[in-house]
């Protein structure tokens, strides 16, 4: 069904029947409270005064079947008003019949969802924002102004001719786009960690230089010696290792213990006493029990993972305290072996140093390498899903452009059609407006001649 308005004044509202159609309108309170009249399959006017409602009802019929313009736009906010003062607390209901020939009956009340039923007079789940069922293209005459003036208002009356197809598009470029915004958001923050360890790096170099050039320890027993200072230098990196990983248990318990209860809480929190002692108590009830036994099931395996993890910290605990003995008694026959040759002691103290100082910058490097790895990862996600993005794109434009050719075939010479792709800059010039926000010059002048000079 299309309807198109005619000047103001006119009072004449031209519905062109499909195969789909509105058959009668009936409105229950409000400024017009009583009305009720059936339309023919045809061509149907209203004709009346200024002021009779007219437009009223074309707007109501739009804000029964869920067809109104997109959210915050202002036209409409100028719809929602209307109808919220002609409506006030009453109905508007339609008789309804599909392309397929299936009739339902649509109810609205102000705020509420439309209400379709069947001709049983049974609830049907029908959403009828989508246009699947049943569809009503219906414009008022700013609207037709504005499609006349603007481009984009065009373009969204050519997708109109195939809706459900472009909003698979769309829909899949949504999801597309939010992944992309979630891969930006784990990039950023990931090369500053990167470009964070390589200022710590930069110093390894020069550390393992003077490793080099202090060469071999040399003297009375320096082969013992090596090997000692060697053993230390492990022994260090087996009390770090063990300290990492009964960090990461404590902190990954910590997490798990936060999630115990939060479902039962939920439910609690969103089915209280009253909704399951009202009139679809029992039903929800059912649901009730159900889920409260889920949420045990839930609780009782994040305390399996609670008490395993116990028993990690355990083993790391006492691994941790057989190391401090095993360690300090290493230790002792570490230095004894130092006491007995201060020069000894003095190459060995001094390489001790430069070798932790090397070992905690090649820990860092390899943290630097792992995100680096993660970093190609994601930048290669990024990739795939920018030219999953601009194959979307390049499907809508292909799609508009057959729906302009279909246009032009029909109603030539009188409409002529183009689509350009990628004509409207609008978002690539807010967005150099915002790059260039700070800059002693006039912005949006500056970024509407660059976008337009592409």
């Amino acid at each position: 069904m299309h309807w198109e308005s005619v000047p103001e004044g006119s009072g004449t509202q031209v519905m062109t029947i499909g195969t789909s159609q509105v058959r009668s309108i009936q409105i229950t309170g409000g400024f017009l409270d009583g009305l009720q009249f059936d339309l023919d399959r045809g061509l149907n006017c209203l004709i009346g005064a200024r002021g009779t409602g007219k437009t009223t009802i074309l707007e109501l019929v739009r804000y029964a079947l869920d067809a109104l313009p997109a959210n915050g736009s202002p036209e409409r906010h100028r719809i929602e008003n209307l109808v919220k003062a002609n409506l006030g607390n009453g109905t508007i209901e339609l008789t309804i019949e599909t392309r397929d020939g299936v009739v339902y009956k649509v109810a609205r009340s102000w705020q509420d969802n439309p209400i379709v039923q069947n001709s049983n007079g049974q609830a049907v789940d029908i959403a009828l924002r989508t246009g699947r069922v049943f569809r009503a293209d219906i414009y008022s005459q700013n609207e037709i102004e504005r499609i006349a003036e603007q481009s984009m208002s065009q373009l969204s009356l050519i997708d109109n001719f195939e809706s459900d197809e472009l909003a698979k598009i769309e829909q899949n470029a949504r999801t597309l786009t939010s992944q992309l915004e979630t891969n930006a958001m784990s990039l950023k923050p990931m090369q500053d960690q990167i470009d964070g360890l390589n200022g710590e790096i930069a110093g390894l170099p020069g550390i393992q230089e003077k490793l080099e050039a202090m060469g071999p320890i040399t003297g009375q027993n320096a082969e013992v010696v090596s090997k000692a200072q060697h053993d230390k230098f492990l022994r260090e990196r087996e009390t770090g290792a063990v300290n990492e990983i009964g960090e990461f248990v404590y902190e990954y318990g910590n997490q798990i213990k936060q999630q115990q209860g939060r479902v039962l809480q939920q439910i609690q929190q969103s089915f209280q006493q009253d909704l399951l002692n009202g009139p679809n108590g029992v039903l929800l009830k059912d649901a009730n029990q159900s889920l409260l036994a889920g949420a045990s099931e839930i609780d009782a395996l994040l305390q399996s993972v609670c008490d395993k993890l116990t028993d990690m910290d355990q083993v790391l605990c006492q691994t941790h305290s057989t190391l401090k003995q095993t360690h300090a008694q290493q230790e002792i026959a570490y230095q004894n072996i130092l006491k007995e040759n201060e020069d000894l002691r003095n190459q060995a103290n001094e390489r001790t140093r430069l070798t932790r100082m090397s070992g905690d910058l090649i820990r860092k490097q390899n943290q630097r390498d792992l995100l680096i790895q993660n970093q190609a990862k994601l930048q290669a996600e990024r990739v795939e899903m920018l030219n999953a993005l601009s194959e979307l794109r390049d499907q809508r434009f292909n799609l508009r452009n057959q729906i302009a050719q279909r246009i032009n075939a029909s109603l030539n010479p009188d409409i002529r059609v183009t689509i350009e792709q990628a004509g409207n800059h609008a978002q690539y010039r807010s967005l150099l407006s915002d790059a260039l926000q700070g800059v002693r010059i006039t912005r949006n002048v500056v970024a509407q001649r660059i976008a337009d000079s592409i």
